[in-house]
Formats: C-alpha cells, structure tokens, sequence
C-alpha cells in the first residue's frame, strides 16, 4: 500500500512512525476513525491520502506538535478547529487552571451545600445561565472533549458511549490531535501519555446536554458521566468556559468588553476566593439579579 506523503514519515523516530502507519492505515482501509490520534511532528503542514484514490479521507500532518486526524471538506479545505483555538486563546486555552494561566478572566462558583443531586442540579442551572449569556446570540457553539490517552486504541469506548447517551453524536466534520503530557506527569512512568482532543461544531440546543456531562464527571451518582474534560467556545466572540467540576467554571478570553458584561450581570456567582482579583480588573459593581 502507497500513500502520498509517504518521505514525509521517514524523518521520525521508529516508534512513532510505526504508530503513524498503522494509523494511516486503519483509515484507509475503510474504519470510521482511527484507533487514536497520533503524535508526529512536521516542518510544515502536509496532505497524505491513498495514492490514485482522491475520494477517501484525508489525514493533515501539521507543523505544529500534532496530527490532525480529519476528512477534508468538499472545498478542500481542512478542517483544523485546534489551529483557530491555539490562535484565538494565544495556546493557553488547555492550560490549568486557566483562570491562573489566562489572566483577565472570570471564576464562577456553582454547586453549594446540599445533597449530590441539589448540588449538581445547581451547579447546571448557573453555568446555563452563563453560558447561554455566551453562545445565544451564535446559535451554535464550538465544544472540545479531551482526555488522558496512552497505547490502548479502546480505552476510549466508554467515554463515547456515555456521550451517546447523553444524546451527543460526534459529528463526521471534526478536528482530532494529541498534546503532549510531561512524564513527570505519567501515571505509569514506563507508558506514554498524551491528551487526546476532539473538537467540533454543535447546536446551542445541545448545550445542557454537554453541561451535564461536564459537570457530572467527578460526581458517581450521576449518569450519563463521560470521564473527559469538556471546553466550551466561541471563536468569534472569543471568549471560551471551561466547567472545571461541579464547583466551579472559568470564563476566559481577550473581549474584555464581553467579560466585562458577563462580570456584571451574574456577579452573585462569581468566586468568592478570587474576587478581589476579578474586582481589580473590571471594577465594583453593584450586584444585578436577573
């Protein structure tokens, strides 16, 4: 089997070239995706498809420390959501805890005393109310599942099918990469990680539906509960949520003339611990009630 591209794999090392192949040909041999994203490195972005077979999936081999495993669109055109986000968010968006990692932004307390379920049902209730202060006027939303990979290309099936409950259907028209974990950061030294990304359009009508999943993830009463973190943008506002758990969620981005807005109309949920910071960059406000 030839692929287009194909010189393009020989500069890297055995092991990763080896996991770069037999991904390239799960894809062209008729699965529906890859078994996992794959790390490779490139110095510019590049094509691979089957050779003499233009109509199958593309797979993008970017400059930067990615692969983005995705079809082309009819134009041609990839679909790379990793690169508008890096872009927009200056390659901080992923970083934790981004409320401390993206200065100027926003912390809002959710959950608060009470059973599992009044608290998790609180927790939704206030990151709707923003979000949806957010995203309302898009009609749509850019969302991003990532979670811990290593070697095992199954490892993932249960995430997918807690997302399949919860009514989400990962759309054919995504963009899939892996970053890099530090191995001090590994839970098994001997065993590579990575984080596995896959970031999509969705309706707003849709929104609650990954909420929960968001905010369901460290709470074992609550189902559906896929085991991924959830990121939550829009790309042209610029302005990005990140429900960290049920506790809480950041708010981020550069309009700061939107954050501002958001700071003062649902200022009774900011966090408490870190509202001093928050005061000193957009000023007191009066508390407005909706």
């Amino acid at each position: 089997m030839e692929f287009s591209g194909w010189n393009a794999l020989q500069g890297l090392k055995c092991c990763t070239r080896v996991a770069a192949i037999a991904g390239l040909k799960q894809i062209f041999e008729g699965y529906s995706s890859p078994a996992e994203p794959l790390l490779l490195k490139s110095p510019a972005p590049r094509v691979f498809g089957l050779a003499g077979k233009p109509d199958v999936p593309k797979v993008v081999l970017l400059a930067a420390d990615s692969l983005l495993l995705t079809p082309l669109t009819k134009d041609r055109k990839v679909v790379n959501l990793q690169r508008e986000i890096d872009e927009v968010y200056e390659r901080k968006a992923f970083e934790r805890p981004l409320f401390y990692s993206y200065p100027g932004g926003l912390r809002f307390s959710l959950s608060e005393k009470g059973t599992a379920i009044e608290q998790f049902l609180l927790a939704l209730q206030k990151a709707r109310c923003i979000c949806e202060d957010i995203f309302s006027k898009e009609g749509s939303l850019v969302v991003c599942l990532r979670v811990r990979s290593r070697a095992n290309p199954f490892a993932h099936r249960p995430v997918l099918a807690e997302l399949r409950a919860a009514g989400i259907k990962i759309p054919s028209n995504h963009s899939r990469w892996l970053n890099p974990i530090h191995p001090d950061n590994w839970f098994n030294e001997h065993e590579e990680e990575h984080w596995a990304n896959v970031a999509f359009h969705a309706p707003l009508s849709l929104l609650q539906n990954f909420l929960w999943c968001a905010l369901a993830k460290d709470i074992g009463d609550i189902r559906p509960r896929p085991f991924c973190d959830i990121y939550f943008f829009n790309l042209n506002l610029q302005v990005m949520a990140f429900p960290y758990d049920d506790r809480g969620m950041d708010v981020v981005g550069p309009n700061r003339t939107a954050l501002a807005q958001l700071y003062q109309k649902h200022q009774r949920f900011l966090l408490t611990h870190d509202r001093p910071v928050m005061d000193e960059v957009f000023g007191v406000q009066e508390p407005h009630c909706r």
